[in-house]
């Protein structure tokens, strides 16, 4: 009875490290990940969307309604990007590093 338990609230658990894309936004607009972490778009949307860096970090091409694309962020820093196709719909990564590792 238990495993059941803890296996219904696993499943019901939001997905980290994931940005949504609907109503030409990307929600959350902006996420904080420890530095070797990736995140993943994933387009809701009924259009056509990209996540293009403002730096040319990293570019995913058009990504279609149900589609995805992940991106692995390395290094700490602050990653700002957009939709080449909504050039008002941007968001940041916030990519953060610590001396002694991921603090856990």
């Amino acid at each position: 009875m238990v495993v059941l338990f803890l296996a219904a609230c696993k499943s019901n658990s939001p997905v980290l490290n994931q940005v949504m894309m609907k109503g030409n936004n990307f929600s959350p607009n902006s996420l904080s990940v420890p530095a070797g972490t990736s995140v993943t778009w994933v387009n809701n949307d009924t259009t056509t969307h990209t996540v293009t860096s403002d730096n040319g970090f990293f570019d995913s091409g058009d990504i279609l309604k149900g589609k995805s694309y992940k991106y692995l962020f390395p290094t700490g820093g602050t990653y700002t990007y957009h939709d080449t196709h909504d050039t008002g719909m941007t968001g940041t990564v916030i990519v953060t590093t610590t001396g002694g590792g991921y603090g856990y």
